[in-house]
């Protein structure tokens, strides 16, 4: 007979998986009020128009919910393709990390900052500004200079 002794290791690693499955909930909920069209197509469809593969996941998560509190109408003109208008809402909220209202009425709601689409395509060139360069203060003193 084997016996099984449980480590250090072990013990970590199971409470980890625990955590993890705890904390997966309350995005799920989150995600499953994307019914139709689901969130798996949703996801392809928004790769598709911008060009980015993957996207972040906060940021495509916030877009499904914020997206689906209409009548339905907007994610069926992003799927269908037969609304432009619609395509172009999406594609500038997923940039930009806001999404607009539609029409005149309505509060715009912030989906993402650092994961928008804006710095991803800059990314070679630009830090996000939200991200500090160093130590506070590290811009008041000049640059070292090569000896």
């Amino acid at each position: 007979m084997i016996e099984r002794v449980l480590s250090r290791r072990s013990l970590l690693a199971g409470g980890l998986a625990v955590s993890a499955l705890a904390t997966a909930g309350p995005l799920q909920a989150q995600v499953a009020r994307v019914e139709a069209p689901r969130f798996v197509d949703l996801a392809a469809r928004l790769r598709e128009l911008t060009g980015f593969d993957p996207l972040p996941r906060d940021l495509l998560s916030a877009f499904a919910e914020a997206a689906s509190g209409d009548d339905g109408t907007f994610l069926a003109g992003v799927m269908d393709g037969g609304d432009e208008a619609a395509r172009a809402r999406a594609i500038k909220a997923l940039y930009h990390g806001i999404l607009a209202p539609g029409g005149d009425e309505g509060e715009p709601v912030r989906l993402g900052y650092a994961s928008a689409l804006q710095w991803a395509a800059i990314e070679e060139t630009n830090n996000v500004p939200s991200w500090c360069g160093g130590v506070p203060g590290f811009w008041a003193e000049p640059p070292e200079l090569p000896g």
